[in-house]
């Protein structure tokens, strides 16, 4: 479905069990996801602030490959970031996590707290983090077995 228009997936798409990897690269219209569980590869999530766009639906899923988080401006608290369950995606090995360039006087400047409720999984071995404004990165990243890390404004 990659390249298309599509704005969402219908609910039946539940029923695919066996379902492991949708692509949906360049639909940028794309806002609504079912609950696809068994679901393994996830090139690009992006966060939004409705039901079903939130950060805590990749709670559930047993991700692997690389997986981009866009809208990290739309997560509220570390304890929302912690929902995504990143600590135990042990097969995830790539994981770009963008803030976006979206601030305003309205939004709370929580990047820091964001991130450090992003904690991936130790196997972890390519880490980038684009648009954070944060002055200091969390505890966690000493942690890592990382082979490549990149920071982008």
């Amino acid at each position: 479905m990659s390249s298309t228009v599509i704005k969402s997936l219908p609910e039946s798409m539940t029923c695919l069990q066996n379902l492991q990897t949708l692509k949906l690269k360049d639909c940028s219209y794309f806002v609504n996801c079912p609950k696809l569980r068994n679901l393994q590869t996830l090139s690009i999530f992006i966060v939004g602030s409705d039901r079903g766009q939130q950060i805590g639906e990749l709670k559930e899923l047993n991700l692997s490959g690389e997986l981009t988080i866009k809208g990290l401006h739309n997560v509220r608290d570390s304890e929302d970031a912690r929902s995504a369950n990143l600590k135990r995606k042990q097969d995830l090995c790539a994981l770009i996590l963008d803030y976006g360039d979206i601030k305003t006087d309205n939004l709370l400047d929580n990047d820091e707290e964001i991130l450090d409720g992003l904690q991936p999984h130790p196997n972890l071995k390519k880490l980038s983090i684009w648009s954070y404004q944060g002055l200091k990165f969390p505890n966690w990243m000493l942690d890592l077995n990382l082979i490549e890390i990149s920071l982008r404004l």
